[in-house]
């Protein structure tokens, strides 16, 4: 039963993010999330913005070739009664897959005149559509896509805790797209006494031979000034590429 696994998933990722926040009041963790979909599953997004701000959510795709967007709908903070400057209202987009693949979805909150770079937060869902029917048993087609992204204090280090198999030659490494906002200060091992029964946040799944036990590590970053910036983790063997690596998308907003 497809949905019942990836419901299972998300009840052990939000599991693990809470132990693992735990560690220290200086340390956010910041989760990692991978959706797993069917192809004939609806993705739901649903988001609060106050218009009346000219704060607005607008979304990119990393393949848009990837996603149909099915109906986009507002819903205000009240029916009955009109509503005043500065009332938030709930924006819930509905998208459908168009084939079987990785990619992320990425939505930023900014001023349509100032742009994405003034962009004040930030929401990422990274998602894999597999080709395989939903089971006649689940009566569900529409997903909720978890959020892989969060917000820390400027004394406050954002981790992210991903899972590898070193025996295999793979390994996860880390790119920061805004350096002015996030610096990467550590990459560490995570050993049973740091997370004693705690379950991977994200599972290799099954592309890699596994020889050996796979390892919990842990990516700290630092906060340099306000703003958001998104960080793109690939999880490959060094000394080659291929279109067949993993790759996710985490988003961390530094609080102004």
């Amino acid at each position: 039963m497809r949905r019942s696994a990836i419901v299972i998933f998300s009840v052990l990722t939000v599991i693990s993010t809470m132990l693992f926040s735990g560690i220290s009041e200086d340390i956010v963790t910041i989760p990692a999330i991978i959706d797993v979909v069917s192809i004939e599953q609806h993705l739901k997004v649903e988001l609060v913005e106050n218009a009346s701000t000219g704060y607005t959510w607008s979304y990119q795709v990393s393949d848009p070739s990837f996603l149909t967007l099915v109906s986009k709908e507002t819903v205000e903070s009240s029916v009955d009664t009109p509503v005043m400057a500065g009332s938030p209202s709930t924006v819930t987009w509905l998208f459908s897959p168009n084939k079987s693949g990785f990619f992320s979805l990425v939505f930023k909150l900014f001023r349509a005149w100032e742009g994405e770079e003034a962009a004040i937060d930030v929401r990422v869902y990274n998602v894999e559509v597999r080709d395989g029917s939903l089971s006649e048993c689940v009566p569900q087609y529409v997903t909720i896509l978890g959020n892989s992204s969060g917000e820390v204090e400027m004394s406050q280090l954002a981790r992210v805790i991903l899972q590898e198999n070193p025996s295999t030659g793979y390994s996860w490494r880390a790119e920061v797209s805004d350096t002015a906002v996030l610096r990467l200060v550590e990459r560490s091992l995570l050993t049973e006494s740091d997370s004693p029964g705690v379950a991977p946040i994200v599972d290799l799944g099954g592309r890699q031979e596994v020889l050996g036990a796979p390892v919990n590590v842990a990516f700290d970053f630092q906060a340099l000034k306000a703003g958001i910036s998104l960080v793109r983790f690939t999880y490959s063997r060094p000394w080659e590429e291929s279109e067949h690596d993993k790759t996710l998308l985490v988003g961390i907003t530094v609080a102004r």
